[in-house]
């Protein structure tokens, strides 16, 4: 199935890696439940969800589980709404393989992925997603896809302007990427932006359908309610922050520009703010004082597996063109190649999804095999 990833402890002496976590001490099991191995993570654009599909690409790697992937690329459901016969035509659509995990850039739609992932004589997966507080997801939108250069004018003045005509309208130089974007990912139309009805409805489908939507502004807090609902090992839940943007290179906004995009973001932060209220009640129920511990081991174990699979933080230009992020104003990472295990850690996500379906491809291949002997 390819080389495991959990991050193997540096220390020639520690021989029986099994026994201790990446932070060197030991790993705390959890009795109490049983480990989730069917998992659906909506991806939502410029909301550290980079840094949480690779940690679930990773347990499905190591756990030999089947992920959702398309022939090429790394979404499903870029315009057009995601459609299950989205992947008929790949290895292992033909071969009929069940899916365990899905964790892809898409444009949600709720009944296609019940179809596809809601499987008769097995458990109902458990459904993930991350928001971001919207000013900040849009400036960060504007300047990895240098959106300054479509619309000729800095974030400043975009914010604003009145957004209209042929020059300014929004999604017009970038069709997928734009205004509300968390609400177009999560399937709603342009046209249903400013009406009320329709966005308290799509915030209650979400409701109704994600058992923890999870927060950029709390990514560690997140990260451990993730791992307790998924009832993962620690080192299981590990990353390196993936797609970072520089200081340097951030857009700057006046207090009054981040009004009027507050304004103009109106249904996105109304599925931000429903569901940072929730997040903070499940705080809450999970305690103050347990979730420091948590958050203390989480941090410590993530800089260890920063300080073993880092060698140099670089500006992502400066990188060899295989090995560069796709996006502007980037920090990259020089990797310890001497590590498996870290190179799937700080891997460019499609090449870890060309990775997969080299190994689906092989794993299909064997289930018609069996089929026909």
């Amino acid at each position: 199935m390819g080389a495991a990833t959990t991050l193997q402890n540096p220390n020639p002496k520690d021989k029986d890696t099994n026994k201790n976590d990446i932070n060197g001490g030991n790993i705390v099991q959890d009795a109490k439940c049983t480990p989730k191995t069917r998992v659906v993570f909506h991806k939502t654009h410029k909301c550290s969800s980079s840094t949480v599909q690779n940690i679930l690409l990773r347990y499905a790697l190591n756990h030999k589980l089947n992920v959702v992937l398309p022939s090429f690329g790394n979404y499903v459901g870029r315009l057009t709404k995601f459609n299950a016969s989205d992947l008929e035509g790949t290895a292992w659509h033909n071969a009929g393989m069940a899916y365990d995990m899905f964790c892809l850039h898409n444009r949600w739609n709720g009944g296609e992925m019940r179809k596809l992932m809601e499987i008769p004589d097995k458990a109902r997966p458990v459904y993930l997603t991350m928001l971001r507080d919207p000013v900040e997801l849009f400036r960060s939108l504007w300047d990895y896809f240098a959106m300054a250069d479509h619309y000729g004018m800095s974030l400043e003045l975009y914010a604003l302007s009145n957004k209209s005509g042929e020059l300014l309208n929004d999604r017009i130089h970038l069709p997928d990427y734009g205004r509300n974007q968390m609400m177009w990912d999560f399937g709603l139309d342009p046209q249903n932006f400013d009406n009320p009805k329709a966005v308290m409805n799509k915030v209650k489908e979400i409701d109704d359908t994600f058992d923890l939507v999870m927060l950029t502004e709390w990514f560690n807090e997140s990260i451990v309610l993730m791992r307790d609902a998924l009832c993962w090992k620690p080192q299981e839940v590990t990353s390196l922050k993936l797609n970072v943007q520089r200081e340097s290179s951030k857009s700057k906004l006046s207090t009054e520009a981040r009004n009027a995009l507050k304004s103009w973001l109106w249904a996105d932060y109304q599925l931000y703010n429903h569901f940072l209220a929730k997040f903070n009640q499940r705080l809450k129920s999970y305690g103050h004082d347990q979730m420091e511990s948590e958050i203390k081991r989480l941090t410590g174990a993530n800089g260890y597996a920063k300080k073993w699979c880092i060698r140099e933080e670089v500006p992502n230009e400066t990188l060899p063109p295989s090995e560069r992020l796709w996006g502007h104003g980037l920090l990259g990472y020089r990797i310890n190649k001497k590590s498996v295990t870290c190179k799937f850690y700080g891997m460019l996500e499609n090449k870890f999804l060309d990775y997969l379906r080299a190994v689906q491809t092989k794993k299909a291949a064997e289930m018609k095999y069996d089929k026909i002997s």
